[in-house]
């Protein structure tokens, strides 16, 4: 029979203790070393992307307050000047309406004079229209 030479040989567990570090070294520096730097590179631009969103998501939220705050008083001033302009409208419609209101009640006197001096002509005229007229009855009686 043959015997077994189980006593590991200095040499060989020499070389293969160098070949696995070299390995080791190889795989590190070509493999892990790159995939940690894309995990970080990574990392921060997703925490820089996040951190910018976050920064946008604040100066959008200021300026949708701001943006809403100055159409709040855009809206009140034009509301006051709507308001203002009414008043003046309703200002000038009263004077006109009160002007329209005196001229009528003037032309309505200078026709009612007009019509009280034509019934006075016409009321003196009646003395003399009733004699006129009784002396063709009293014609025609004849």
């Amino acid at each position: 029979m043959s015997s077994l030479n189980l006593v590991p040989d200095p040499h060989l567990m020499l070389a293969q203790a160098g070949l696995f570090l070299a390995n080791i070294y190889v795989i590190n520096k070509k493999i892990v070393q790159p995939f940690v730097q894309l995990k970080e590179k990574r990392f921060q631009l997703t925490e820089g992307a996040q951190k910018e969103a976050q920064k946008a998501r604040e100066k959008s939220s200021e300026l949708l307050a701001l943006i809403e705050e100055r159409t709040k008083g855009a809206h009140q001033e034009v509301q006051k000047a709507a308001q203002k302009r009414k008043e003046q409208v309703e200002a000038v419609q009263s004077q006109e309406s009160e002007k329209v209101r005196q001229e009528s009640a003037e032309r309505l006197k200078e026709a009612k004079d007009k019509m009280l001096a034509g019934l006075r002509e016409e009321r003196k005229k009646i003395p003399e229209s009733a004699e006129l007229l009784a002396q063709q009855f009293v014609k025609t009686l004849r």
